[in-house]
């Protein structure tokens, strides 16, 4: 029985392991501008789970990571302010069968491909580096699916301004608009309409797992979201 016992540890041992290098993580971050007293929540969901986000106050920006699978080059990334879910009615009405937006929804899609670079390319024993290319890109299909490895930021599309480069370790840092507040009238409304966006997303929370719950309160034009207690 102990020898039993001790075969089925080093399996155990040995499937952590392969899992353990066969993921790994990516960084991703969020810069908002820094004359916004405060960074608000924003709702991020990859690979059918709600995706932790740290807020760093002191430098505007919200951190998080994504699990990386592999040799993993391509990223897609759909920045849209609400979701919406197809359904089959054929099958089972209530299953979920693949995330959408709904007709006349504003969107922005971003295609990021890690591209191998050769850092001198008339040496052929120089070291291969990478360098992070970012397209606009567009769902075409009619049902307007969004692609089941995107990464989805509940955001105003509006609000984007554009990616800066990164290291092959983590992903283009997204930037907020530096006039966001005068775009969206002041900075209460851009914080007003944060809140709205997060409070929507709670309806697609429903249809990802969750790290953890969280305790959502709204009071005025903000919101408070609370980590729960041991």
């Amino acid at each position: 029985m102990k020898i039993k016992h001790i075969y089925l540890f080093v399996i155990l041992a040995s499937c952590w392991a392969i899992s353990l290098y066969s993921q790994s993580l990516i960084m991703g971050s969020i810069q908002f501008p820094r004359e916004l007293p405060s960074v608000p929540s924003v709702r991020i969901y990859y690979s059918g789970k709600i995706i932790k986000c740290t807020a760093d106050q002191e430098h505007k920006r919200i951190t998080f990571s994504l699990p990386k699978f592999g040799r993993q080059f391509r990223y897609s990334i759909v920045v849209t302010p609400a979701l919406d879910f197809a359904t089959t009615p054929q099958v089972d009405a209530t299953m979920i069968s693949f995330m959408k937006l709904a007709q006349g929804q504003d969107y922005k899609m971003f295609n990021l491909f890690l591209a191998p670079k050769f850092a001198d390319p008339n040496d052929t024993h120089a070291k291969l580096e990478y360098n992070w290319r970012v397209n606009n890109d567009f769902i075409f299909n009619q049902e307007r699916k969004i692609p089941d490895d995107a990464i989805v930021i509940c955001m105003d599309p509006m609000w984007v301004d554009r990616f800066a480069p990164a290291t092959e370790f983590e992903l283009p840092t997204l930037h907020i608009k530096s006039d966001i507040a005068t775009l969206c009238g002041s900075q209460e409304n851009f914080y007003d309409e944060s809140t709205k966006i997060l409070l929507a997303a709670m309806d697609s929370d429903a249809f990802h797992d969750a790290y953890s719950k969280e305790h959502i309160k709204q009071r005025d034009n903000c919101i408070m979201i609370a980590a729960p207690v041991a």
